[in-house]
This record gives C-alpha cells, sequence and structure tokens, in this order.
C-alpha cells in the first residue's frame, strides 16, 4: 500500500504556514452581539465526567484539523468583512454577527410550520446559534445555545438538522478542548427553537467520545433514520439508528484493519475525518489513505465491514507536487452518483491540486488548482445540493470564501480568468493580515420562493447569505451627525448600517453609505464622549435616504467601564455574564466575554462579575468624569 511516512505534527507545522492575501477596503460589520438571545446547556454532572478510557491528552493528540482562532490584541476577533469587491455571480444580501470568534459548521432546515432556519455549531465560546432566515435579507437570531461553565471549553465543530414527521432535530459533534468540557453526538429537540431539549448523549467508553464530523442518512419521506459518526481515531467510523432520537442504537461499525506503517489496529494519520452518505452509499474521508466508498445498508447489518469483507472501493490521490500527501478532508458526490469530489484542507502552495473531481469508478476526471483557480488559500468544506443542481460544487474556501463552479463528466466550468474561475464567488475575508483559516467554513443552499440563497458560516463573522438569482439592488444612505445640546457638526463620528456599509463622519459632521442592499435598515450612530444612538431607514433602488443623528452628550461627571470576563481555569470568555456597578448601571457580556456600561458617576466604584456556576467576583474601580476605565474578570468555576 502506498503510505507516506507522515506524523501529526507535520500536519500543524502545514497548518500554522501563514499566507498573506491581497488587501482592499474593508467594511466594519455591524455589533449584534448586545441584542442576541442565549441559552446555557445545563448539563447532568455525569455528563461532564472523563469517560472512562479518554483524556483530554489523548484526545487532542488524535484529532486533526486546523488550531483554535487567534484573536489578537488581547481578546476579540477581526469583524471586518468585505462585502462588496471580491464577488461574482451572486448579489450580497446580509451579514449576521454572531458575537462569536470561532463559528463551525452550518445546515440548513425547513420546520414543519414552514419556517427556515439555518444553525451553525461553534468551537467553544457557543455549542450554536439557531437563525431564523425565512426573510433572507433580515436573519434574526432565535437563540444561541452555549455550554455551562464547566463544560465551556467543549468544541461543537459540526452540526446537522433533521426532523422525523413534525418534529424536528439537531445532532451536535462535540470535542473534548482540554479540561471543563464534554463530548459525544448529542441529540436535541429543536421543534420550539428558543428552547431546544436535550434528548440523548452518545459515545462509547474508553472506545471513543470525540466526534469531529456527522451525517444523517433520510429515508423516502426525509425523515433522519441512522446518523454516522466519526471519531477522527482508530474508532473510524459507527452509525447509530435513530428512530428513537432519545436512544440510539449501534447498529455498524466501519473498522479498518490494515492502518499504515504502525501496523493493524494502530493510529497514525489513517482514520476517517468527515463522511457523506447520499443514495445508500457511505462516502468516508480517510485523511491520508483516500476515499472509502461502501453501501450504508451493509454498513448498518450489524457486523464489523472493513475493507476486506465490506465491497470498499477506494479512491488515493496521488502527492502534491511538494510531496505531501493528499489529506482527504471531506468529499461529496454528484446528485446522479458518477463523480465525486475529494478535497485537501491543508496543502498550501501555488499549483496544489487541492480539489479533484473523480469518477465514482475512480478515473480521475479534473482539478481545481490553487493560484490557477483560486488565489492560493486552503480550501475547507464541500456541498452539492442534489434537489437544486446535482451538478454545481459549493466551497467554503476559507478565506477565499464562497467558490462555486458547474461540472459534468468532463470537469470543471471554468467562466473567469485566473485566479478565480468559479462562476459563483464571494470572499468577505480579504485584509493581507487575515488568518488564511478564516472565512467560509460551510455553504448550504436553498431555494426561498423563487430565488435561490447561498448561507456561509464565516468562522470570524458569523453569517453570510447571497443570492446566486436575485437582481441586485441598492441604494444611499447619507446624512448628518450633530451634538444634541450645541448642534455643533461631530468629526469622526462611526455610521454604519447592519448590512455592513461604514463612513465616519468628516469635518462638517456628514457621511455616505454607499451600496447599502434595498429594505428596511437600520443605521448606528456613535463618537467618543456620546450616547450611540440608532434610527431605523427604509431604503430604495437607485434612491438616496437622509438619516441625521443628534448625539446627545454622556452626563456630566459619568464615565464608562468596560472590560472582558473570562473562565479562570480554561481562559475562555464567558457569554451572558452580569456586571454590575454599586449605582445601579449594568451590562451583560456578549459571547466574546466582553461588556460597556456608560454613565457611571464619577469616583471609587465597585464592579460585580456574576454567572450560574461561577463564584460571583468583586473589584474597585476609579471612574474618572468623561473617561473609560477597563475592569476585567477572571471568574472562577464553582
Amino acid at each position: 500500500m502506498r503510505k507516506r511516512m507522515m506524523l501529526y505534527g507535520a500536519v500543524i507545522a502545514l497548518v500554522m504556514s501563514v499566507l498573506a492575501g491581497t488587501g482592499v477596503s474593508q467594511a466594519q460589520g455591524p455589533d449584534h452581539t448586545g441584542d442576541i438571545p442565549r441559552k446555557t446547556i445545563d448539563l447532568p454532572d455525569a455528563a461532564l465526567a472523563r469517560p472512562a478510557g479518554v483524556s483530554a491528552d489523548s484526545i487532542a493528540a488524535l484529532s486533526p484539523g486546523i488550531p483554535s482562532h487567534a484573536e489578537p490584541g488581547g481578546g476579540g476577533c477581526d469583524k471586518d468583512i468585505d462585502l462588496t469587491t471580491a464577488i461574482r455571480g451572486m448579489t450580497h444580501i446580509a451579514a449576521l454577527d454572531t458575537g462569536i470568534c470561532d463559528n463551525a459548521d452550518i445546515d440548513y432546515y425547513v420546520a414543519s410550520d414552514g419556517t427556515e432556519y439555518v444553525v451553525i455549531a461553534g468551537r467553544g465560546e457557543a455549542a450554536w446559534t439557531h437563525i431564523d432566515v425565512s426573510d433572507p435579507a433580515n436573519p434574526v437570531i432565535v437563540q444561541q445555545y452555549s455550554w455551562r461553565g464547566n463544560a465551556k471549553a467543549t468544541s461543537s465543530p459540526d452540526i446537522k438538522a433533521f426532523k422525523q414527521g413534525t418534529t424536528e432535530f439537531v445532532a451536535l459533534s462535540t470535542e473534548i478542548g482540554g479540561n471543563n468540557s464534554t463530548c459525544g453526538l448529542f441529540i436535541f429537540d429543536v421543534s420550539n427553537p428558543a428552547d431546544a431539549q436535550q434528548l440523548s448523549r452518545t459515545f462509547e467508553s474508553g472506545v471513543w467520545c470525540s466526534v469531529h464530523n456527522a451525517y444523517v442518512e433520510t429515508d423516502a419521506s426525509g425523515d433522519g433514520t441512522h446518523v454516522y459518526i466519526t471519531a477522527n481515531s482508530s474508532a473510524d467510523l459507527r452509525v447509530y439508528d435513530i428512530a428513537d432520537p432519545s436512544a440510539p442504537v449501534k447498529v455498524g461499525t466501519y473498522q479498518r484493519q490494515v492502518r499504515g506503517f504502525f501496523g493493524p489496529g494502530t493510529h497514525d494519520d489513517i482514520y476517517v475525518h468527515d463522511v457523506t452518505v447520499e443514495d445508500g452509499i457511505v462516502y468516508a474521508s480517510y485523511w491520508l489513505d483516500g476515499l472509502d466508498m461502501l453501501s450504508s445498508s451493509l454498513l448498518r447489518g450489524g457486523a464489523v465491514i472493513n475493507e476486506t469483507n465490506g465491497g470498499v472501493s477506494n479512491i488515493d490521490p496521488a502527492d502534491f507536487a511538494s510531496g505531501n500527501p493528499f489529506l482527504t478532508h471531506h468529499a461529496f458526490p454528484s446528485g446522479d452518483g458518477s463523480l465525486v469530489v475529494l478535497e485537501d484542507e491543508i496543502e498550501i502552495a501555488n499549483g496544489a491540486e487541492v480539489v479533484q473531481l473523480w469518477t465514482t469508478a475512480g478515473a480521475h476526471v479534473d482539478n481545481l488548482v490553487e493560484g490557477t483557480d483560486v488565489p492560493v488559500l486552503p480550501a475547507h468544506n464541500v456541498d452539492i445540493n442534489h434537489d437544486i443542481d446535482g451538478n454545481r460544487l459549493h466551497v467554503g474556501w476559507y478565506k477565499g470564501g464562497l467558490q462555486s463552479w458547474a461540472f459534468d463528466g468532463t470537469g470543471f466550468t471554468r467562466d473567469g480568468p485566473a485566479p478565480r474561475t468559479a462562476s459563483i464567488y464571494h470572499q468577505a475575508q480579504t485584509e493581507a493580515a487575515d488568518d488564511p483559516y478564516s472565512g467560509a467554513w460551510g455553504v448550504r443552499t436553498a431555494v426561498i420562493g423563487t430565488d435561490t440563497y447561498n448561507f456561509v458560516s464565516d468562522r470570524s463573522y458569523g453569517l453570510i447569505v447571497g443570492c446566486s438569482t436575485c437582481t441586485a439592488t441598492f441604494g444611499t444612505v447619507t446624512g448628518t451627525v450633530t451634538d444634541s445640546s450645541t448642534g455643533n457638526p461631530i468629526q469622526g463620528a462611526s455610521v454604519s448600517a447592519d448590512t455592513g456599509q461604514n463612513d465616519t463622519t468628516d469635518q462638517n459632521g456628514d457621511y455616505t453609505l454607499s451600496n447599502v442592499p434595498t429594505g428596511n435598515r437600520t443605521i448606528t450612530a456613535s463618537a467618543s464622549g456620546y450616547v450611540m444612538q440608532q434610527k431605523p431607514a427604509t431604503v430604495n433602488d437607485g434612491q438616496t435616504t437622509i438619516v441625521d443623528f443628534a448625539l446627545d452628550p454622556e452626563p456630566a461627571g459619568n464615565g464608562t467601564i468596560k472590560g472582558t470576563v473570562r473562565d479562570a481555569s480554561t481562559g475562555s470568555k464567558l457569554g451572558g455574564v452580569l456586571v454590575t456597578t454599586d449605582t445601579g448601571e449594568s451590562a451583560t457580556t456578549n459571547n466574546g466575554g466582553k461588556y460597556t456600561i456608560r454613565n457611571v458617576p464619577a469616583g471609587n466604584r465597585t464592579v460585580t462579575a456574576s454567572l450560574s456556576f461561577y463564584v460571583t467576583q468583586q473589584q474597585p474601580a476609579t471612574v474618572v468624569a468623561g473617561q473609560t476605565t477597563t475592569v476585567d474578570f477572571d471568574l472562577v468555576p464553582m
């Protein structure tokens, strides 16, 4: 068997490579974090205990993927996004900041009452965010779920939505992120998305616990019947019957016999990283050993299936020109099952063939090449929506954003010049300093009304919504920002729309927001020493809407207190913390752990931070009129 003697440390070294992109002017997205509804998942203590035979260290050693998202400047993350410059074949519709810095995979579903939702997993700061996208131009966060304090380090990289009859569920993959974390596959009833109910948690004690990816197989009526779980270890792939989501039953195992140069049954870098199940075929992405394809009915038959007794066919792409192996991160078949797309997440090199098109019979067809078809940036999850177009590939290409090509048995259709040949793309992270592993994680496509929308989970920002069939309509918002007490213009005030466009006022207090999507918008103005103000605005196609602001000065003799609240044991930022002063002012931290309390009377103050399952903490603060005092907290879990 052709294998490369490559250990996981070498993969990490590749992952940490930094690649500079092309800098363009940015649009700072609006800050919605103060308005996000949040709910804590209150796990029983038994769910927080480390399963027998599983340690945080061992799981961390076996789990591949990208490093935790870098957070520059001592907290928070870069929320700058580019909505209008690096885009082709689609119209930008909306951008929604989820208030966290590490969004993960995404899924879309329609509830039994007709409401349309996307769910976005979170890697630590939130378990997942539940968003109503029935009006794609105005997505609304219904609820954001996070783990309670002593499970705060839990990573949730993947989420899948499914239904049974008129009841909706999500299957949430969780990984141990260190101490204070849980693991396994969780199933929640989300019939009421604002109040999800935990039904089950699945793992095998002493065998596997951390789950990186899962896939729900459905029957002819669209009901979820089985869930396929990848353990990112020598445990490979497990299948559970979910006829009763509160009590999944294991019905199948796929376990490789030959595992590389360490010998049978041992772990090197040959394991199932991701899995797709379509039309009775399981597509198991085997990281360092290509793609295995086998029958789902055989795998669900109860026996332990391996590469010798399961009628397995394998596609194993050749090494890159660099000598590095093709690491099969994700794969997805065409609508008719005759073709399959394989993707490598790690290689970053000019000329690297990181997305490959093959026939399912094992014949190579075509490649998407870094530096030719896309900028030299790493790719991530692929998706082909068989209900809309079984020959249309969508890729969440990390910093490269959404990239999409049509394809057939002769290869990919290239509609543009190098290095952007995709017919549809939208790159939202474009600053040169952006982490190459920021940007688009996953993509889902849906028809809402008569138009086709793309929902992208942007790792740093949250949700990006585009439309490949909509006619672009934009307007302009302009106005003046003044001091309400004097009428004088305020220079340097920040003004932004809820769709991300922003400007800074000139010496006359004037601003202009161009290319604002039409519809009902919210415009926000803020300036140092003044109380922030928001106003509604109706933006019409090709027209200018005037929105003036008269900002109130912060009360004389008052100052501001701001800061960040973290978990003392893990360093994770804590959302939902109530921070109060001894004079009665208060604020609640966003999911980035940040808070701001304005109009605090000057003098020596006492500031208190409290959150369920943490020890309440107090700190002294000296507040100076017209100035900002920083008070950070490190709360100790109970």
